[in-house]
């Protein structure tokens, strides 16, 4: 079997699991099971600090990178930063041959151009979803982040989904 360069774009990985909630416990056992199988990982995940931090162990790599805020422009800047990082990297090491970044937040919209043909969106609720399911609680998504999710959804050339039940929505 061939290693794979594999990057995973999400908004948490542990210990910072206050970001990402369920899918940051995701985003750590695919990075555990890619790992067990011969793979290389890249994490690229939100941290509430004031700096960027790297983490390496072994063939894991975990790039945190600040992210104040995620209202209108905040999704944006955060993808935009994520965007010039993926750069970087792929100037600096090898190009990676899989981008997995989940839905929520519409953390990807600024890779879709540029990497889409190897950028898989999974599917784990996106806000615009997920908010519609609890109408009582207070919003965590603007309005315009909630639309960049569903601009994302439309154009992936590939995405993964666990349920029929979240495909049909």
């Amino acid at each position: 079997m061939k290693r794979l360069n594999i990057l995973l774009i999400y908004p948490g990985y542990p210990p910072e699991e206050a970001l990402g909630g369920g899918i940051s416990t995701y985003v750590r056992e695919a990075a555990e099971g890619l790992i067990d199988l011969g793979h290389k990982v890249t994490v690229i995940s939100r941290t509430e600090k004031i700096d960027y931090s790297i983490e390496i162990k072994k063939d894991l790599k975990i790039i945190r990178v600040p992210c104040r805020g995620f209202n209108r422009f905040g999704a944006l800047f955060y993808s935009f930063k994520v965007k010039r990082i993926i750069e970087k990297l792929e100037h600096k090491e090898n190009m990676f041959d899989v981008i997995e970044a989940g839905d929520w937040g519409a953390e990807a919209v600024m890779l879709l151009r540029k990497f889409g043909h190897k950028l898989v969106i999974r599917c784990h609720t996106p806000g615009f979803i997920s908010e519609s399911y609890n109408p009582l609680n207070r919003p965590y998504l603007s309005g315009f982040v909630k639309k960049l999710e569903k601009y994302v959804l439309a154009r992936a050339n590939f995405i993964a989904c666990p349920s029929r039940s979240l495909v049909a929505e």
